[in-house]
């Protein structure tokens, strides 16, 4: 996996952090941005590409993983 793959070491911020490809900022939004592909925690800066219209980036593969492990009824994730 690489490095621009995972998320930042060390204590986890309130929002967790910034589910964009690349980015090791602090999120500051959960579930708002591009929702109809996943509940991605995004940060300030993506979260304003979100509302000027810009194209969803690519997001981290743990990301993806997560969100594509939700239970496709209840859209809860695994309790494991």
């Amino acid at each position: 996996m690489n490095k621009k793959d995972q998320y930042p070491k060390g204590e986890k911020p309130y929002f967790d952090w910034c589910d964009v490809y690349g980015c090791n900022s602090e999120g500051c939004s959960g579930g708002n941005a591009w929702r109809d592909t996943g509940y991605w925690t995004v940060c300030s800066k993506h979260s304003q590409s979100y509302r000027n219209g810009d194209k969803q980036p690519r997001m981290k593969i743990l990301a993806i993983d997560r969100e594509n492990s939700r239970d496709k009824i209840t859209g809860f994730l695994p309790s494991n």
